[in-house]
């Protein structure tokens, strides 16, 4: 017969409690890798529509040749830095360097675009350039994370 591995007294179950699991993941990098791909995902469907306006303007007589591949050609590159950031997006969440790393050239692109943006009077450009900013600053915060 085998013996018990406790006395008679004394208790069958654990005397401590275990600690809830703790997330390796700092909330900074999880706030900054939803928002990067949130932004992300809107320049993607930017970029689509886009696209699909530039086919459509190219049927318009004269100019709208021209108007239809400039404006193309700007949803293909919405298109391409959407699915970058998405990608920098991933990488964040898992917590990557390269993922801070993609945002934070990323963000610097964004800064000089939507600036020269912001200069011709588009004042739209002030909402990406908060929401960069609130991702750089929170990437910056736990950059430590990121191996």
């Amino acid at each position: 017969m085998a013996t018990p591995t406790h006395g008679p007294y004394e208790p069958n179950y654990p005397t401590s409690i275990p600690s809830p699991a703790v997330s390796p993941r700092p909330a900074s990098i999880a706030i900054a890798s939803v928002l990067f791909a949130l932004i992300g995902l809107l320049s993607v469907i930017g970029g689509i529509a886009l696209v699909a306006i530039g086919g459509l303007s190219s049927s318009i007589p004269f100019f709208g040749y021209y108007l239809g591949g400039f404006v193309s050609l700007i949803g293909v590159v919405a298109l391409a830095t959407g699915v970058i950031r998405l990608l920098g997006a991933f990488w964040l969440w898992d917590l990557q360097v390269k993922g801070g790393i993609v945002a934070l050239v990323m963000i610097l692109l964004s800064f000089l675009m939507n600036g020269a943006l912001l200069l011709l009077g588009n004042f739209l450009a002030t909402i990406d350039l908060a929401a960069d900013l609130a991702v750089l600053i929170l990437v910056a915060v736990g950059w430590r994370a990121l191996r």
